[in-house]
C-alpha cells in the first residue's frame, strides 16, 4: 500500500449524483483513494432520505469519512453547493482539511472556506505536485 496515497472526499448536492462517478473513476485512475456520498448514502437507503434519525446518522458517518480524508472536494456545478454540502464544508473546515471545488461557490459562507477551484484533472496535478515534495 502506498503510504502517501492522498485520500479525497467528495461532496455535492444529490442533484450531481451522475458527477460523484465521473469524478471519482479520474482520481482512482490517477492512484487517489476517493470516498463519495453515496457510500454512506446508499448503504443506509436506496432512496432519499427524509427519517431526521436516518439523516443525522448518514452525516455522522460521513463526517467520520472527512476526518480520514486529506482534503474535500466540492462538485460546484454553476457554484451550487446544497445545504448539506455546506455543513460538510464547515465540517471539513474546523477539522483544518483543504476544501477545494470544482467551480466558483456562489455561496457566501462556503465561498471563504474555499482554497482553490480546480477541476478533477487539475485536483489530480495539484496533488500529484504535493506529492513529490515529500
Amino acid at each position: 500500500m502506498n503510504v502517501n496515497m492522498k485520500t479525497v472526499c467528495v461532496s455535492s448536492s444529490s442533484r450531481f449524483a451522475d458527477k460523484w462517478e465521473e469524478v471519482k473513476l479520474i482520481l482512482q485512475k490517477n492512484g487517489i483513494k476517493v470516498f463519495l456520498p453515496s457510500d454512506v448514502i446508499y448503504k443506509n437507503s436506496a432512496v432519499k432520505i427524509t427519517d431526521p434519525k436516518l439523516k443525522k446518522k448518514v452525516m455522522s458517518e460521513f463526517f467520520d469519512i472527512i476526518d480520514n480524508s486529506d482534503l474535500l472536494y466540492l462538485i460546484a456545478l454553476n457554484g451550487y453547493t446544497g445545504i448539506s454540502s455546506a455543513v460538510e464544508a464547515g465540517y471539513a473546515y474546523a477539522k483544518g482539511k483543504e476544501i477545494i471545488s470544482s467551480e466558483e461557490i456562489t455561496d457566501v459562507g462556503i465561498k471563504p472556506l474555499v482554497s482553490k477551484i480546480l477541476t478533477p484533472e487539475q485536483l489530480v496535478e495539484d496533488i500529484n505536485s504535493k506529492s513529490r515534495k515529500i
